[in-house]
C-alpha cells in the first residue's frame, strides 16, 4: 500500500496543503497521507518523524507557492539555505531515496530554475509538476489524482527487520506456501471443470474482454464516430452538445475517455458534439390596438402596458488562427472575470519536422501526454508537450487543448500559446474558436 506525504510552508500555501490533505485523504484514505499538523504526536523529534514518513512514502507533494523559493527566516536569511530548514529536509530525503516528488504549483507560483535552489534538491527543478487553482481545482484534483494512484499498487519499501521480525517471516513463509497450494488445487479443479464443459459444449466458453484502444473521432460527424467506434468494438455513450461555434453540426469537440487509452471491449466513449447555431426567431406581427375616442367628461383608465420581455445575451464567437511559430497569439478578445469561456481547437502541426520521419511528429491542440514528453525546458513544464495553452493578460498559463470550458478567474485579452520550447521550426496550421457567454465582472 502507498502513501503521500505533503511538503509545504505553512506562511506560502497553508490553506492549499490543508484542502488537499483532506481531499486526498477522503481518496486514498487517512492513514495513507501524512502531512506535519495532523500526523506529528506531541513531544516527538519532528525530524526523525519526517525521515520515518518520507521513508516510507511512495510519493512527495512539494506544495509551491508565490514566496516558497525566497521565503525568509526571523534572521531575515532565506529559508532553503539552511540545510535543517524542514522543507529542504522533506524534499531533500525524498530525492535521495529515488521517491517520486511532485512540485504542485498554487497561488500562481512558477517552477523555480536549478540555480534558485540548493545542491541537494536541485533536481526538483527537473520533476514534471502540476498546477493547482481556486477556479479549476476539482479538475486539477482529479489529475493529480489519476497520476498518484499507480503509487497505491505498490508494496512498502521498508519491510521490518530483526530478530521478531524473522521468525514472523518463517511464520509467514509457511502460511503463503499453504495458501499457494491451496490454490494451486483449486485452479486445477476449475481447469478440469472448464476443460470437462468446454470438450462437451464447444459453444459454451467464455469469451474473454479484450483491451482496446479508442480511435480518434474527434471533427468527424457523430455517424461517422459511430461507425469507427463500432468497427474498433466500442459504442457511444453519452453525447453532450454545444451550442454557439463556427463549427459545422454534428462534429464531435471532445470524446471522453481520449483517444489513444486503452479501455475493455465494449466499453462506452462520451463524446461532446457541436450544436447547430440559432438564428433569430421573429416574432409574429400584431396590429396595434386602437383606443377608442373619448370626450374630456369621460375618460377611460390607463391601458396596462406588458413589461419588456429581456432576452438572454447572444454568444459572442471569433476564430483565431494560432501562430505556432511563436509561443503566444494575441487574440484580440477580451475577456471579464466571471465569463463562461469554451475554445475550440482543430488542425494539425508538425513540431519536429526537420528530425522526425513523416507523420511522426505530427500532434493537434492536444498535444503529447506526460507519458510520452516530460520537457523541463519548455515554456510551462508542468504542461502537455506541444499542446495548445491559454493566459488571460498577464496571469498564469493554463491548460488547453481540442476543446475547453472554463469560468474565467481574471478580466484582460486571452492570449493563445504553444508550449514547445523551439517554436520557429513548427510546421502546419492550428485554428481555435472561442465563445463566450455570461456578462462577467
Amino acid at each position: 500500500m502507498g502513501s503521500i506525504f505533503i511538503s509545504y510552508r505553512r506562511g506560502d500555501s497553508g490553506g492549499e496543503a490543508g484542502r488537499l490533505f483532506d481531499d486526498l485523504s477522503r481518496s486514498f484514505g487517512e492513514n495513507s497521507v501524512f502531512i506535519d499538523i495532523a500526523g506529528i504526536e506531541i513531544g516527538r523529534d519532528f525530524r526523525k518523524v519526517i525521515d520515518e514518513n518520507v521513508a516510507q512514502c511512495t510519493a512527495l507533494l512539494a506544495i509551491i507557492g508565490k514566496d516558497w523559493v525566497d521565503a525568509k527566516d526571523d534572521k531575515g536569511d532565506r529559508r532553503l539555505d539552511d540545510r535543517s530548514d524542514s522543507v529542504r529536509m522533506e524534499i531533500a530525503s525524498a530525492l535521495r531515496r529515488d521517491i517520486s516528488v511532485v512540485p504542485v504549483l498554487v497561488r500562481g507560483a512558477k517552477m523555480p530554475g536549478p540555480r534558485q535552489l540548493p545542491d541537494d534538491i536541485r533536481e526538483l527543478a527537473f520533476r514534471n509538476g502540476i498546477e493547482l487553482t481556486h477556479a479549476r481545482w476539482n479538475s486539477d484534483l482529479q489529475l493529480l489524482m489519476k497520476a498518484l494512484t499507480p503509487h497505491f499498487d505498490a508494496r512498502p519499501l521498508h519491510p521490518a527487520t530483526g530478530p521478531h521480525a524473522k521468525r514472523k517471516g518463517v511464520a509467514t513463509k509457511l502460511l503463503m506456501a499453504v495458501l499457494a497450494l491451496s490454490l494451486l488445487v483449486g485452479v486445477g479443479v476449475y481447469l478440469f471443470t472448464a476443460y470437462r464443459r468446454a470438450a462437451s459444449s464447444p459453444n459454451s466458453a467464455p469469451k474473454e474482454s479484450m483491451a482496446v484502444e479508442i480511435p480518434s473521432v474527434m471533427g468527424k460527424s457523430v455517424e461517422d464516430a459511430q461507425r469507427i467506434l463500432s468497427a474498433g468494438g466500442l459504442q457511444i455513450g453519452t453525447i453532450e452538445r454545444e451550442a454557439g461555434l463556427d463549427v459545422a453540426p454534428n462534429t464531435v469537440l471532445k470524446e471522453f475517455p481520449a483517444a489513444g487509452e486503452k479501455v475493455k471491449s465494449g466499453s462506452k466513449v462520451d463524446l461532446m458534439v457541436s450544436e447547430a447555431r440559432e438564428s433569430p426567431t421573429a416574432l409574429p406581427h400584431r396590429p396595434q390596438r386602437r383606443e377608442p375616442e373619448t370626450t374630456d367628461a369621460k375618460k377611460l383608465p390607463p391601458r396596462m402596458e406588458k413589461p419588456a420581455v429581456v432576452r438572454p445575451e447572444a454568444p459572442q464567437t471569433w476564430t483565431v488562427p494560432v501562430a505556432i511559430t511563436q509561443f503566444w497569439t494575441h487574440t484580440g478578445v477580451q475577456v471579464s472575470a466571471g465569463q463562461s469561456v469554451v475554445v475550440v481547437a482543430r488542425g494539425n502541426m508538425n513540431y519536429n519536422p526537420y528530425q522526425c520521419p513523416p507523420n511522426n511528429c505530427i500532434v493537434g491542440p492536444d498535444g503529447l501526454s506526460h507519458d510520452a514528453c516530460v520537457d523541463p525546458y519548455n515554456p510551462v513544464p508542468y504542461l502537455k508537450c506541444v499542446s495548445l495553452m491559454g493566459r488571460i493578460g498577464g496571469g498564469q498559463p493554463f491548460q488547453l487543448g481540442s476543446y475547453t470550458r472554463f469560468a474565467a478567474g481574471s478580466s484582460g485579452e486571452l492570449l493563445l500559446g504553444v508550449n514547445d520550447r523551439n517554436p520557429s521550426d513548427n510546421t502546419g496550421s492550428w485554428t481555435a474558436t472561442v465563445k463566450l457567454t455570461g456578462a462577467g465582472q
